[in-house]
């Protein structure tokens, strides 16, 4: 929470930025449904392997950044 009285707002903006983070991340999955579902089993395991990286990749930067910050890396 911000210090200078801006709790709703960041509380806000984190709930959006979890929504907006999760459909990133779940976007490809869904893809991989339909592209299934259409037969192309090859495009569809592509889709999924985009997502599951993909998400690795996002969730391994947030962390680094997050240590670096605590650490007082970034000003």
């Amino acid at each position: 929470m911000s210090s200078s009285g801006e709790g709703t707002a960041d509380l806000l903006h984190g709930m959006l930025a979890l929504l907006g983070y999760c459909g990133m991340a779940l976007s490809p999955l869904c893809g991989a449904v339909a592209l299934y579902r259409r037969g192309d089993t090859t495009a569809a395991a592509a889709s999924v392997v985009t997502g599951v990286v993909g998400l690795g990749v996002v969730d391994a930067w947030l962390a680094v950044m997050a240590i670096s910050l605590l650490r007082g890396g970034v000003s």
